[in-house]
């Protein structure tokens, strides 16, 4: 099934909920008082020399990005993050640094992604057995399941 506008101004994308797997990624491993967090990557995919420099862990490791890649900030933000406890050495405080997302500073939803699977929106064999349960046989060839409909309207 395809889903457009006729026109982009015409139509305001929303959001979706997180779903419960989604939140559970969340974890309070050191029981930092600002709540669940999820670890997220520092380095970038490709090697910039301005961006190659050791980070000191906590355990007094010196660290570097992979071969081929280099931190996505600057020592400066790096050395605000650390003061801030947004960095995570592991529970040895001996690992690459990774950058602790909160769960109560990020969106209230999820953008829509652009393929539904069927454990997500319902498939066709799933709408037939609604259709045939309402009218005794199923009217169309190939009929849109409920789950599907609703989220193509909870998106806009």
């Amino acid at each position: 099934m395809l889903v457009y506008a006729k026109a982009k101004t015409s139509v305001s994308i929303q959001m979706l909920g997180r779903s419960e797997q989604q939140d559970a990624a969340y974890r309070n491993l050191d029981d930092d008082p600002r709540g669940p967090w999820k670890a997220s990557d520092l380095t970038r995919a490709e090697h910039r020399d301005r961006d190659f420099y050791a980070i000191t862990t906590p355990s007094g490791r010196e660290v570097f990005p992979a071969t081929g890649r280099s931190w996505s900030r600057p020592p400066d933000e790096i050395e605000r993050l650390r003061q801030d406890n947004r960095l995570w050495f592991g529970k040895d405080g001996s690992s690459i640094p990774s950058l602790k997302r909160f769960l109560s500073e990020v969106q209230d939803g999820v953008v829509p992604q652009t393929i539904w699977f069927r454990d997500e929106v319902g498939d066709n064999q799933e709408a037939k057995q609604v259709l045939k349960q309402i009218f005794g046989d199923s009217p169309f060839a190939t009929p849109k399941p409920v789950q599907l409909i609703e989220r193509i309207l909870a998106i806009g």
